[in-house]
């Protein structure tokens, strides 16, 4: 793969950031696709994108187009879009993407029908498919701070690529062949992100929030186990890394959800208050873990679905929570 042909579709905060992280290797020509005419055009012309990121100056490698067409000249494609949005776009333009070598998804989410994006890319394409994901802000990872992520595909050789890919810019990779667990742990992070807000909010102590996160930790690989994903894999960067830096940073907009819910700032019924990633993603995985209600497995995924649904209270759920 010719490491210097690369598009990531999606010119948002976290696409730009990481387009930006990449640029820092020279060997890499980095083509940032985006439906928004405004964005490409300050790209291109003022290298900035201070629609999402203010006041940063962007590599003058790189490059914004408005054209999906233009992607084709390029050997990787990365999926920077909502995750809702990922499998439609790449049917609508799929002869696009099967000009590709390889096809990144880069969004946290379910896609369609419940499914995970990159399993779903898979049974759509006949190019190779991977997952990067991480913990990662984008207002830190603008800035090249040193950041991680898992590399995740069925071809151990495209590791190799991506580390050369990768190579200078300050992005540091492990990697697993698991693809299904690293989808999986890209979405549960959300879900218990929520859990330690309200726990953060209720107790404000050290000790309650690693008694709470411990037992989440152990609660995820229970979840990687009954997805049939490898439950070892949450070590890796895309597991605990990115499930300390949503649960326990205050940058993450789930546990800033926790946080309130915790605080007593929805009195009135949650489950129309709250339409956050995290609560998309603990109805999907919650119905599939226990589609009768309630299985003592999963007793933070269930009673996290029971408050948000008002049937329990947020000093009810916290109960249950840290009881034995």
């Amino acid at each position: 793969m010719n490491s210097s042909n690369i598009c990531i579709i999606g010119a948002g905060s976290f696409g730009t950031a990481l387009a930006n992280s990449m640029a820092l290797n020279r060997q890499n020509e980095i083509l940032l696709y985006s439906i928004e005419p405004d964005v490409v055009s300050d790209i291109n012309k003022n290298h900035e994108n201070s629609k999402y990121l203010l006041h940063t100056r962007l590599c003058e490698r790189i490059s914004a187009t408005a054209e999906i067409e233009d992607a084709m000249r390029c050997d990787m494609l990365m999926l920077a879009i909502p995750s809702r949005h990922v499998i439609d776009f790449v049917l609508k333009n799929k002869p696009v993407f099967e000009k590709a070598k390889l096809v990144i998804n880069l969004a946290k989410g379910f896609g369609r029908d419940g499914k995970n994006i990159a399993e779903d890319l898979e049974e759509n394409l006949t190019v190779a498919v991977g997952s990067l994901k991480g913990p990662s802000f984008a207002s830190e990872l603008i800035n090249h701070t040193p950041t991680a992520f898992t590399f995740s595909s069925r071809d151990t050789l495209f590791f190799g690529e991506m580390m050369q890919v990768l190579k200078g810019t300050g992005l540091h990779l492990d990697f697993t062949t698991d693809i299904r667990g690293v989808e999986i742990l890209s979405i549960a992070k959300n879900v218990y992100a929520i859990v330690l807000g309200i726990i953060d909010a209720t107790f404000n102590s050290a000790n309650s929030r690693f008694l709470v996160f411990t037992r989440a930790v152990n609660e995820i690989r229970s979840i990687l186990k009954r997805f049939g994903a490898d439950p070892e894999t949450i070590f890796n960067y895309c597991g605990i890394g990115d499930l300390g830096l949503t649960a326990l940073n205050d940058l993450s907009r789930n546990r800033t959800m926790g946080l309130f819910i915790g605080k007593g700032f929805f009195t009135g019924d949650l489950s129309e208050s709250i339409v956050l990633e995290g609560k998309q993603a603990l109805m999907t995985l919650a119905s599939s873990v226990a589609p009768k209600g309630f299985n003592p497995e999963f007793p933070i995924l269930c009673n996290l679905r029971r408050l948000l649904e008002g049937n329990i209270s947020p000093g009810e759920f916290v109960s249950e929570i840290v009881s034995n």
